[in-house]
């Protein structure tokens, strides 16, 4: 049946994110380099940003909306899993656990850069009626993980700009695609504070 095939279909790519996942711990247990950044300015207390109530029930969230579509905002949520777990979650970008508290309708990693660096598109939907040309907006990022001391991993979701560093092919398919470009700029800290509990903030 459909349901059956869906339930089958479901309970694969779970196993497939899992194991995603474990490879990426592995990884990172290696990591023996520091970065030389610590983040502290990205997650430095702004003025007359304003308390959000509700919006996520078990997270603390502050915005400040700066007006022509730009805004910053903070999230801070508590997780039951170790650091390295909770890392690996947010670096595996294309597993279907994003898709489904995204709301993103695709997420693909264009190039692999490094071993802990790549360039990433995802794509939403709009819901306003921009017609034909807006229908969709996407996001190109450059999304790095920086391994800050044993109690702290930042992944960094940066705009994509053009520059040498980016692929020609990839900056064509920026350029020349019809969907909606989008800009964003986000910063993720986890700070260990237990074996099984990980600090999460979104800037």
């Amino acid at each position: 049946s459909t349901v059956s095939d869906l339930r089958k279909k479901f309970d694969k790519t779970r196993k497939i994110d899992a194991y995603n996942r474990f490879q990426i711990i592995k990884k990172m247990t290696k990591i023996t380099k520091k970065s030389a950044k610590t983040f502290a300015k990205d997650f430095k207390d702004i003025n007359e940003k304003e308390k959000v109530e509700g919006a996520y029930p078990l997270a603390e969230t502050w915005l400040k909306v700066k007006g022509k579509g730009k805004g910053w905002g903070k999230i801070t949520v508590k997780v039951k899993a170790s650091i390295l777990e909770t890392a690996a979650f947010f670096w595996n970008f294309e597993s279907r656990a994003h898709h489904d508290t995204t709301g993103d309708i695709k997420r693909v990693i264009e190039q692999v850069v490094g071993e802990w660096e790549m360039i990433v598109r995802r794509t939403q939907e709009l819901q306003s009626k921009l017609g034909f040309w807006h229908k969709e907006r996407e996001f190109w990022n450059r999304m790095r993980l920086h391994r800050v001391d044993r109690n702290t991993i930042v992944i960094s979701v940066k705009q994509l700009k053009r520059g040498r560093e980016v692929p020609t092919k990839i900056m064509e398919r920026m350029i020349m695609g019809k969907t909606h470009k989008a800009k964003e700029n986000a910063t993720i800290r986890l700070t260990k504070r237990g074996e099984k509990e990980t600090k999460v903030e979104f800037v």
